[in-house]
């Protein structure tokens, strides 16, 4: 019965700490979304919005929350990227060797282009459906998917001032501190910087009205 009691106790202690953290990660996500849907108001509110990387600080419940604005134009679009800014993607940041970072290239442009019965493109409708290109595992998908869209819009490069360090090491093929070099120069308002580093082919100036948000707490 001792024992019976002592299991049960540890049992109640475990459950009340999961409905704890399960409170705690609820009143964070409400806290970032508040945050968001601010700026996002912010940001409507403007005729001219910029084109570059951006953090906004609101306060929400007392607490002052930062939120990153990064606008599309940054990210690589699955469905308009040419093959070489894919394959360098999948090399670089994806971590896989060349050659085989080419080929899933070329994969991931067959699959794109794919024919419906509507005789459309098929293209690439969310980032998750990335998994459904052979060679493409999970582990791949789940590394790269931070520095891409589906939702761009018009562009087949990247805009080299909304962009962030991982994709802009990307461009710049693998050349981390080039990419940290210039987020640097750029984020402190520069208006001179040396770009000779990225890859012109990678490249960009479209603009998006599209904007992700992101927010640590």
């Amino acid at each position: 019965m001792a024992i019976m009691a002592g299991s049960l106790s540890r049992s109640l202690r475990n459950e009340i700490r999961v409905v704890g953290h399960a409170k705690s990660d609820v009143h964070a996500l409400a806290i970032a979304n508040a945050a968001m849907q601010t700026v996002a108001r912010d940001l409507l509110t403007q005729a001219d919005r910029s084109a570059r990387t951006q953090v906004r600080t609101v306060d929400v419940q007392e607490q002052s929350i930062a939120v990153r604005v990064l606008p599309l134009a940054g990210l690589i679009d699955l469905n308009s990227a040419g093959e070489s800014l894919l394959a360098n993607m999948m090399q670089h940041a994806g971590q896989i060797p060349a050659d085989t970072a080419q080929v899933l290239a070329k994969r991931l442009i067959a699959y794109r282009e794919r024919r419906l019965g509507s005789g459309l493109a098929g293209r690439f409708a969310a980032l998750d459906e990335m998994t459904a290109v052979e060679g493409v595992s999970y582990e791949l998908y789940a590394r790269v998917r931070p520095l891409l869209t589906v939702d761009r819009g018009a562009g087949r490069g990247v805009n080299l001032l909304a962009a962030d360090v991982p994709v802009l090491a990307v461009l710049a093929k693998g050349n981390v501190a080039e990419a940290i070099r210039y987020a640097s120069q750029r984020d402190g308002g520069g208006s001179i910087i040396d770009a000779t580093a990225f890859a012109q082919e990678f490249l960009d100036t479209a603009t998006s009205t599209r904007m992700k948000m992101q927010v640590t707490l």
